[in-house]
């Protein structure tokens, strides 16, 4: 059952009719992923592209030192890796398991296939791409404007509306150096950062994190 509430949740899925959809999922694999598990490296032959249907992956790239820097961060029903369809047939970052999971993977010329017989999947997949592209924009955008304290209680405030309690008892989903690297910074400054929200009610434990007052966040970001 959540492996068919990510993939409907899917937005390269959820606008296709019935049929084209049902395509689709009949030439999905499901893989077991484990945390750290490396899917593929910057400039590898692109072969598939994936659906999260539990835990995390990270795109990122590396320079020649081997630094990385983190380009996306995909959670259940989001896809990843489409794109290097259209990009010489090799993918443009690596992905790595931020936290295990399961993956829904589909070969790339399966795909390809697929849209030269239902050309509907086209505008779907064009779809799922412009999501993409906005989301890095918004990220860049962020880690331009906003400095590392309001990218951090941004974040929180996000989570913290999911809750209906105050204070609001949050888990971060995946290890606090992946947070980091999502947010654009190295872990020492999302650490300061977090130190930093004290003053606003932010009390820090590994992964739980309580937030007594989600409004001086958002006085933080007006």
């Amino acid at each position: 059952m959540a492996d068919r509430e990510a993939l409907f949740a899917c937005p390269l899925l959820a606008a296709l009719p019935a049929d084209d959809r049902d395509a689709v999922l009949s030439r999905l694999r499901r893989v077991e992923a484990s945390k750290g598990l490396r899917l593929f490296s910057e400039g590898d032959e692109a072969a598939a592209f994936y659906i999260v249907l539990s835990g995390w992956t990270r795109l990122f790239r590396a320079d020649a030192g081997g630094a990385e820097a983190d380009v996306g961060l995909f959670g259940p029903g989001q896809s990843f890796g489409e794109a290097a369809m259209f990009l010489g047939g090799r993918f443009p970052a690596s992905a790595q398991m931020a936290e295990p999971g399961a993956l829904a993977r589909m070969d790339l010329a399966e795909m390809r296939r697929l849209l030269d017989e239902r050309p509907r999947l086209a505008m779907a997949l064009m779809g799922s791409l412009s999501l993409h592209l906005h989301g890095l924009v918004g990220r860049l955008a962020a880690m331009r404007l906003f400095t590392a304290e309001r990218r951090a209680a941004s974040y929180l405030l996000a989570r913290a509306q999911e809750h209906d309690e105050i204070p609001a008892r949050v888990r971060l989903p995946y290890d606090k150096a992946v947070l980091a690297g999502a947010l654009g910074m190295a872990p020492e400054a999302l650490s300061r950062a977090f130190a930093a929200l004290r003053a606003q009610g932010v009390e820090v434990r590994g992964r739980e994190i309580e937030i007594r007052d989600p409004d001086a966040l958002r006085r933080m970001l007006d």
